[in-house]
């Protein structure tokens, strides 16, 4: 199964990267066999040797990404991650974020993960919840309901009830132990995100998501859609994330054989 690497890289990420990148080559050596697409913000890192200092010696390809104008800067990077796919030539692209630390040199990927062609695969997560703090979920999955009724005429999945049961909408997640997607360390079909890029776009503007959300945007499109998505525990086996820096480098040191810095 032929795939491109996709990283998507601003100011706040460069920090992590320095560090994962030799986790990735280290146990993950076959990712740079791979063509890659590295996405930076541009207005934050003017100098594009910043970001390739980070990649060095791999020769990857170099896109500065404006998009459009977004509320805070997550949305603007991970709106990124759908519209880049628009550059991606091969089947599948993997989106890596920059904190995900590959542990042990474990099978990645699997071949049988792809019977089927299926839309997303990844790792499973086991709520929903509204970023950044303080927006409200329940605009969230209503706003999907709507445009799943508009897109695809699919029964509604429920969700907007689902939130209405629990009595609360801002901050708190949806549904502990609902199955959905996960995109920090994920792969996405081309040419169906491709797709979901001209519906975001043709209802939200260029470069913009229905939610400020990659992952919950494309998986609640999928689910509303009917397509066939694969994800589970197993999809991470040998993989983590960090979201503290400190936490990044000592496991990054722990996964390439090193003592942990202290």
């Amino acid at each position: 199964m032929d795939f491109t690497v996709v990283v998507g890289v601003d100011k706040h990420c460069l920090g992590y990267l320095e560090h994962t990148v030799a986790t990735w080559r280290h146990n993950q050596p076959g990712l740079f066999s791979r063509p890659w697409i590295v996405f930076y913000d541009p207005t934050q890192l003017p100098n594009v040797m910043d970001v390739k200092r980070a990649l060095m010696p791999y020769d990857c390809r170099y896109v500065p990404w404006l998009g459009s104008t977004y509320a805070n800067q997550r949305e603007k990077m991970l709106s990124g991650h759908v519209y880049i796919s628009r550059l991606v030539e091969t089947p599948y692209s993997l989106k890596i974020d920059c904190d995900a630390i590959a542990m042990e040199p474990v099978e990645f990927p699997k071949v049988a993960w792809f019977e089927d062609d299926p839309v997303l695969v990844g790792p499973s997560w086991g709520y929903t919840r509204a970023k950044p703090t303080g927006e409200d979920l329940f605009v969230w999955v209503e706003t999907m309901e709507k445009l799943g009724d508009t897109w695809f005429g699919t029964p509604r999945a429920g969700w907007k009830e689902h939130v209405g049961s629990l009595g609360h909408r801002k901050g708190p997640k949806m549904g502990d132990g609902h199955g959905r997607f996960v995109s920090w360390l994920g792969f996405q079909r081309t040419d169906w995100v491709c797709e979901m890029a001209a519906r975001f776009e043709s209802e939200c503007g260029a470069g913009r998501l229905p939610l400020p959300s990659h992952d919950t945007s494309l998986w609640m499109s999928a689910v509303r859609q009917g397509a066939l998505m694969r994800y589970g525990k197993a999809m991470k086996a040998g993989w983590t994330n960090r979201v503290s820096k400190r936490g990044c480098r000592e496991a990054a040191a722990i996964a390439c054989g090193a003592e942990s810095s202290q």
